[in-house]
């Protein structure tokens, strides 16, 4: 962003947008997965909201990525005569 203005997020915010409970949101911080909050006052802190959406924006790729690599599932009615022809 330019001149360095940041908009902020609070932790609500923050969890809202991720879809984790606040367990969740520090495990990933203490494990360096997720952006560190920063100190905006003497009792509060927040996320830069541009890092928070890389991140959500990392994960959906990663998703898309993984899915086009993964083997293509197998029918259904295929999967159920083997489990048939095996308990026979």
């Amino acid at each position: 962003m330019s001149n360095s203005q940041f908009t902020f997020l609070r932790q609500p915010e923050v969890l809202r947008r991720t879809g984790h409970r606040k367990s969740t949101l520090n495990r990933l911080i203490q494990a360096g997965e997720f952006p560190k909050p920063v100190q905006i006052s003497a009792r509060a802190v927040g996320w830069r909201e541009d890092l928070v959406d890389d991140w959500c924006g990392s994960r959906v790729e990663a998703r898309e990525k993984a899915s086009k690599c993964s083997a293509p599932a197998r029918p259904l009615k295929r999967f159920r005569a083997e489990i048939e022809r095996v308990r026979a």
